[in-house]
């Protein structure tokens, strides 16, 4: 009975251990990834993977999120593999969500691997896979923050593809799930997505409706930012990082070459592209997060900004 009692209180101290870890990943994964990664790599070492925890569906998923930002697609795929591996092996009863079958955020995560690399076939299934599971939710609020994402993704998938009826139908999807919590972020997020696409129809009745949206949101957006000093010095250091970017790109033109920007809590979106295609968006985004985690392992942090910059030739 003792050595039962021992091996209950060595598995409870490994899955706090594993767990404090965990948060550290998740602290650092933008603001310092190398640190993170060590701190993921030391769970690997001590972990029980005959005892799956959700803590250790995590950071596998996390060193794959992190590995996929370096442009390392194929070890990131693998993380995420062995992440899902490992929640099939957690019982039911010690799962978050009861009803799933397959964790829906890593399989988005295995559709953006594809994504990035135009395979929207497989990425397209992933994504909908994704659907379903996330339509199994119990807590309500991660399933709509879920579904729009979802959407999201196959209406910019579609987009690319020209079908812009059904780009419309799947970002009108996200943007009534996003009506019913009314914050502003996200629903600048859908009028973007849907005056982009009527701009590649050449819609301009519905591009200007949205973009009178989509001013009104953002003046609404930046009247909640409370303190001045902040945001001034975030426009600073955006503008430094502008005119490095601009002189690296040689180009003399900007006027016209803007694009619209959400950063938040590490993660980089260009939400209205202004013409560049998907490759140049990437190289934007992936400049942008190099720019913000410098900022972070400075200590000058910032959770969330939306905003435009000019870039120029990407």
């Amino acid at each position: 009975m003792l050595i039962v009692c021992d091996i209950c209180f060595g598995q409870q101290d490994l899955n706090q251990e594993i767990s404090s870890l965990r948060d550290s990943v998740l602290y650092y994964r933008y603001s310092d990834p190398d640190k993170a990664l060590n701190f993921g790599f030391e769970v690997l070492k001590i972990a029980d993977f005959s005892n799956p925890s959700q803590s250790l569906v995590g950071v596998h998923s996390q060193i794959g999120e992190i590995l996929y930002y370096r442009g390392l697609y194929a070890d990131a795929i693998s993380f995420y593999d062995e992440s899902i591996k490992l929640f099939e092996a957690i019982p039911i009863e010690f799962r978050d969500e009861k009803k799933i079958s397959l964790p829906p955020w890593i399989l988005i995560n295995i559709g953006n691997v594809y994504y990035i690399n135009n395979d929207f076939e497989n990425s397209t299934l992933k994504y909908n896979e994704a659907l379903l599971n996330f339509n199994l939710f119990e807590n309500i609020q991660n399933k709509n923050f879920g579904l729009a994402t979802v959407y999201d993704n196959l209406g910019s998938i579609a987009e690319l593809k020209n079908d812009f009826k059904l780009s419309i139908e799947y970002y009108s999807k996200a943007y009534e799930i996003r009506k019913k919590k009314n914050k502003i972020e996200d629903l600048l997020v859908s009028e973007m997505h849907l005056m982009t696409v009527n701009m590649s129809q050449h819609n301009m009745f519905n591009v200007n409706k949205h973009f009178i949206e989509i001013e009104r949101l953002y003046k609404q957006e930046k009247n909640l930012w409370e303190n001045k000093d902040y945001r001034l010095k975030f426009l600073r250091l955006l503008g430094n990082f502008e005119r490095q970017h601009l002189d690296e790109s040689s180009v003399n033109n900007f006027e016209n070459t803007s694009v619209f920007v959400k950063y938040k809590k590490g993660s980089i979106e260009v939400i209205c592209n202004n013409g560049f295609n998907q490759n140049q968006v990437r190289l934007i985004e992936k400049k942008l997060y190099l720019f913000f985690a410098t900022l972070n392992k400075e200590k000058v942090f910032f959770d969330y900004a939306l905003f435009s910059i000019r870039v120029g030739q990407v």
